[in-house]
C-alpha cells in the first residue's frame, strides 16, 4: 500500500505545481477530494477497530 499512497502524495503534488487553477473544473475537483475523505474515514475506521488509538493511550477521537 505504501507504493500506492507514495504514487497519489506525488500526484498531488504534480497536480498542485502544474494545474492551470483557472481552468480547474471545481465540481470535479470537489469530487475527487470528497472520494479521498470517505478512503480516509474508511482507513480511520479499520485502524479504531484494530485499536491503533490504544497504542498511544488516545481516546479514538483525538488520536487521528
Amino acid at each position: 500500500m505504501f507504493d500506492e499512497l507514495e504514487s497519489l502524495e506525488t500526484e498531488i503534488r504534480e497536480f498542485q505545481a502544474n494545474a492551470d487553477l483557472d481552468f480547474v473544473d471545481p465540481k470535479r475537483l470537489s469530487t475527487a477530494v470528497n472520494s479521498l475523505q470517505g478512503t480516509l474515514s474508511r482507513v480511520v475506521d479499520r485502524a479504531r477497530k484494530r485499536g491503533d488509538h490504544l497504542l498511544t493511550g488516545q481516546s479514538a477521537c483525538t488520536w487521528v
